[in-house]
């Protein structure tokens, strides 16, 4: 991301206010599958251990908060759901969100978790889906890793930002649990616990520019919406898509449409946050296509929307429709399908974009 907005740690330095910013309400500590968010819940873990007033609560997408009785919960999350973006909204919960590069986030993912592309991207947007209401938050703490970054100021940021103990002692004590010292950059902090970060850095990247263009193009804007007033288009590209000729295969750039109607694009089940959404799906078609009809639906969980593309001849052509998400948890399919058979013809869903019309 290029941008440098509010609360965001930029320049090698941390935010020196973390400890004014903890509130005395509740947290919620909010990333990515990231080699930084993994060692940042390391570090929260350790932290808040020897704590008897602090009860860590992780939570998955569909979980609710459950609050520990007589204890001040801090909330670990890295898919945030329904229960989550309500208590930000309302301000029972302040966030605290960890941001990191998505290309490396997600290529450390890949090699972590041994996952496809589309996976990890899919993971990515399981946990952006509650920035747009981080954005909108009363005091939002924002973090972005930088490999610059010494590990025990990293630390000692989390633990004022979260009201647990950050003396010297206890920074190192935490640091040495961690199989690092208070001397190590953060990059080295987290290269020496998790060997997928070190790949990074040693290995050929799994990425190629392709791969790179369609997480930036997908994830960056979902990331630069947890800062207020840097809202932009989510793309998704044709790579994001899979082929109903071939299913679970990536879509080609162009579809034959010789055959049976059938579904000829559907996916990619990536998530976005709730809300109203404006939407232009690029189309181009070829050949003899002026007699065919397509529909197109949107499906999470529930019909969104469905629309008819008439016959049309060959060209350029948009579909412009909104649609209103409810449920962060249910991950977005797209199907366009081609309603009669044909015997010549070609179609390219050329990218679909997505704004969030209600802020």
């Amino acid at each position: 991301m290029t941008q440098r907005p509010r609360d965001r740690a930029a320049g090698g330095s941390l935010p020196a206010d973390a400890n004014r910013q903890a509130a005395a309400r509740e947290c919620v500590v909010i990333g990515a599958p990231t080699g930084a968010f993994a060692w940042s819940l390391d570090a929260i873990t350790t932290l808040a251990k020897p704590v008897t007033d602090v009860a860590l609560r992780p939570l998955d997408r569909t979980d609710a908060l459950k609050p520990v009785a007589g204890k001040r919960n801090i909330y670990l999350s890295r898919v945030p759901g329904a229960a989550i973006i309500e208590a930000i909204a309302s301000g029972a919960l302040k966030p605290l969100l960890v941001v990191e590069d998505p290309v490396s986030g997600v290529e450390f993912q890949m090699r972590q978790e041994k996952r496809k592309l589309v996976e990890a991207i899919r993971a990515h947007t399981a946990a952006a889906v509650a920035n747009p209401f981080i954005a909108a938050a009363r005091d939002p703490l924002i973090v972005q890793s930088d490999p610059r970054f010494m590990a025990a100021d990293w630390v000692r940021f989390l633990a004022e930002a979260l009201a647990l103990p950050s003396d010297a002692e206890t920074v190192a004590g935490v640091l040495k649990a961690l199989g690092t010292t208070t001397a190590a950059r953060l990059e080295e902090a987290i290269t020496r616990r998790y060997p997928a970060q070190a790949a990074l850095r040693g290995e050929p990247s799994l990425l190629d520019d392709g791969a790179r263009a369609q997480v930036r193009s997908v994830l960056e804007p979902m990331l630069a919406a947890a800062f207020r007033g840097h809202q932009r288009p989510v793309v998704w590209p044709t790579s994001a898509f899979l082929w109903g000729d071939r299913p679970n295969d990536p879509a080609p750039l162009v579809a034959d449409l010789l055959g049976p109607a059938r579904v000829i694009y559907y996916g990619p089940y990536y998530h976005l946050p709730p809300g109203l959404w404006s939407a232009e799906l690029a189309l181009e078609f070829g050949g003899l296509i002026e007699d065919l009809e397509f529909s197109l639906e949107v499906i999470a969980g529930d019909l969104l929307s469905r629309m008819i593309i008439g016959p049309r001849p060959s060209g350029r052509y948009l579909a412009r429709f909104r649609f209103r998400h409810k449920d962060p948890v249910q991950p977005i399919e797209v199907r366009l399908r081609s309603e009669r058979g044909a015997i010549d013809g070609t179609i390219s869903l050329v990218e679909l974009r997505l704004d969030r019309a209600d802020g």
